[in-house]
């Protein structure tokens, strides 16, 4: 007798199916206002959402250096900065002494060495090591200041280049920018 009912029931079931769009067209009208006002809001964030971040991406691309004046990187005039021991500039030089040495005569242990030391994943990204970026990141969290920076030798670069010591995320997304752009640069350049 049991079963049967359940049987009974479950035909019953069948034949009134209540389906999900029906549920959810039933709730729409009983709560129309509130729904609309929730469509409304979800919009309207996500346009600010798309606005700033458009915004964003403008403040950050703007005034970089251009692909002409990356590709005359080596020609730039530098300075040299002492550091005193509390990490502020001693003294600046600004008279160049430099003795270019063309690659082939630097010892491929040195070279290896300062890739090991800075920069383990060198030939395995395009300028940027987001592994060690998003690692840095995690480690600035956890410590609640900029205790590292996470950048890659063509960051370094970058940065001593085109950009300030200031640590800000800005600052950031501009060495992002500009060591890929190098990068792509450099390789063209190797490989034509």
């Amino acid at each position: 007798m049991r079963v049967r009912g359940t049987r009974v029931a479950m035909m019953a079931n069948r034949n009134h199916h209540v389906t999900i769009p029906d549920r959810l067209r039933h709730l729409i009208n009983v709560h129309r206002r509130p729904f609309v006002a929730t469509i409304v809001a979800v919009s309207l964030l996500m346009w600010a959402v798309v606005g700033v971040s458009a915004w964003f991406a403008s403040e950050i691309l703007t005034e970089l250096p251009g692909t002409d004046r990356l590709r005359t990187i080596e020609t730039m005039a530098q300075a040299t900065t002492l550091i005193d021991v509390h990490d502020t500039p001693a003294f600046t030089i600004f008279e160049e002494r430099r003795i270019e040495v063309p690659l082939t005569s630097i010892s491929p242990h040195l070279v290896r060495a300062i890739i090991a030391i800075e920069d383990q994943r060198f030939y395995d990204h395009a300028g940027v090591d987001f592994v060690r970026v998003v690692g840095a990141a995690i480690t600035n969290l956890r410590k609640g200041r900029a205790a590292e920076g996470g950048s890659t030798i063509t960051q370094q670069l970058v940065r001593q280049s085109f950009l300030g010591r200031n640590k800000t995320i800005r600052r950031k997304l501009k060495e992002i920018v500009l060591a890929e752009r190098l990068d792509l640069v450099v390789v063209v350049r190797f490989l034509d």
